[in-house]
């Protein structure tokens, strides 16, 4: 239901905002400059479909973004979320500003990126090490972004006490993504033109001085640009610290160590925008878990708590006032927790 109403109510873009995904499907084996031309899984992809170049980017899209609620509707079942509030879960993340944005350029290759990312982290709540493996690979072929999932995986992987069993799983696991990701960076250029002489990592260079310049002039102050809150679910950010109780230390480290390395790219980007949304694979079930918590521990606002704090983020995406309302929701709630256990000392539980 909630494509059908994406694709009723946000139109397709007029141009092609990046005209070198759609020459790289007319054309799969030209290089093309970085970061773009060692994206190759979507143009590739369209390719092989029997249409023409746009709808073949559409139907591309369409797809991921319907498998990614599928899969994202179970992972935060997988985090202990009721089905009700899954759902909600998943109303938020189709009427996100960056669902909206993806649905009319439908040329980028962020769809099939969502979907790697969620793929990725279901395999990993269910340690199912192959989708781990066949995820992070596709994502990498898709966005090289892809790769700070790495350190993720580590975490998820390695216990303690050491065990030589799940070290080896983790370097099968990682290995086909490092393997294409050096194949892509270093042998590509050479396979698709002999004479170039040069490999991504040059322009890369150029890149980041670029990035360094942009952050002189303007600071990290556009972190706290108005616009953030429209593309991470910034009015439900308060809700995310309720649904962090209750976790245990490895569920905190992969959170965190996710969230890190979704902040790093901002580092070598000035599209920080975008970015943030990778987030959302840990976001979203921490906002859901908030909200889950909420409504258990006060029973008079079941079945509509939800609905409203959903309300407050669709109608007012830009606005500041839902995420200052947020804040007092949360707040009011931990120190009506602090009272009760001060009367009756109690552990606030959710299942993980």
């Amino acid at each position: 239901m909630c494509m059908v109403v994406l694709w009723r109510l946000v139109p397709p873009s007029d141009r092609c905002p990046v005209s070198v995904y759609r020459e790289m499907a007319f054309s799969p084996l030209t290089l093309k400059i970085y970061p773009y031309g060692r994206r190759l899984f979507t143009p590739f992809l369209v390719f092989l479909l029997p249409f023409d170049i746009d709808t073949g980017f559409r139907i591309v899209t369409t797809g991921a973004l319907y498998l990614c609620g599928a899969a994202l509707f179970f992972l935060l079942r997988s985090w202990g979320v009721s089905q009700r509030l899954s759902g909600i879960g998943l109303i938020l993340f189709y009427c996100s500003q960056t669902l909206k944005f993806c649905f009319a350029n439908y040329w980028f290759v962020d769809p099939l990126a969502f979907l790697a990312y969620v793929l990725f982290f279901f395999g990993l709540r269910h340690r199912l090490d192959a989708l781990t493996g066949a995820a992070l690979f596709l994502g990498t072929v898709n966005r090289e972004q892809t790769l700070f999932l790495i350190p993720v995986a580590a975490v998820a992987f390695v216990e303690y006490p050491f065990r030589v069993k799940r070290l080896l799983l983790f370097v099968a696991c990682i290995a086909p993504a490092v393997i294409a990701s050096f194949l892509i960076e270093f042998c590509w250029p050479r396979i698709v033109d002999v004479g170039i002489g040069y490999t991504h990592s040059s322009i890369m260079a150029d890149n980041i001085r670029e990035t360094v310049r942009f952050y002189r002039e303007r600071g990290f102050a556009i972190l706290l640009d108005q616009e953030i809150l429209r593309w991470l679910f910034g009015q439900l950010l308060p809700w995310a610290v309720l649904g962090i109780m209750g976790l245990g230390l490895r569920d905190l480290l992969i959170i965190a160590v996710h969230l890190v390395f979704v902040l790093l790219p901002m580092t070598v980007a000035v599209d920080v925008h975008r970015l943030l949304f990778y987030a959302f694979p840990v976001i979203l079930p921490l906002v859901c878990r908030g909200l889950q918590l909420f409504e258990n521990r006060l029973s008079f606002s079941r079945y509509w708590v939800s609905a409203v704090v959903a309300a407050l983020y669709l109608q007012s995406p830009l606005a500041l006032w839902p995420l200052v309302l947020s804040i007092t929701a949360v707040l009011l709630f931990l120190l009506y927790e602090w009272k009760t256990d001060q009367e009756n000392p109690s552990k606030i539980r959710i299942s993980a």
